[in-house]
């Protein structure tokens, strides 16, 4: 895995220390961003980095499954199309994927999914705090 998030395969934006690039994920390109804190060298930078995305890649059925459980509910009372019957918990789990990780530089992050037309278009959000639990999952776009 650690190849997979090398900063070496990640374009460092001029003046910043913010890094951009993509890795896959079950066949789907997932956009990532990293900014690194006031400060931080490259070697701590890079072992955030694996730290933060070895618990995302092993935390996905677990997000996947808080994501059911905060946003399943709002798609049934209040995102269904005319006459569409309640989706289940395997049909929204299957009809979101991830699209783009941000781990900011006080190591929280964004888990950004795409969410298809179960929510109209919009996205699916979680916010995850410096200690790996979850803050939120909320829709924007």
């Amino acid at each position: 895995m650690e190849r997979l998030f090398n900063l070496d395969l990640f374009q460092k934006e001029p003046s910043t220390e913010v890094y951009s690039g993509s890795f896959q994920l079950n066949n789907q390109p997932v956009l990532t961003t990293f900014i690194a804190s006031e400060g931080e060298d490259r070697e701590s930078l890079q072992s955030r980095i694996y730290d933060r995305m070895r618990w995302m890649v092993n935390s996905l059925s677990r997000t996947l499954v808080y994501v059911t459980d905060e946003l399943l509910e709002t798609k049934n009372e209040s995102w269904l199309n005319a006459g569409e019957g309640p989706m289940d918990t395997v049909g929204f789990q299957r009809g979101i994927r991830l699209e783009e990780v941000f781990l900011h530089a006080d190591n929280s992050m964004e888990l950004v999914y795409h969410a298809g037309a179960i929510f109209w278009g919009h996205q699916v959000v979680v916010r995850v705090h410096p200690d790996q639990t979850y803050d939120y999952a909320t829709l924007e776009g």
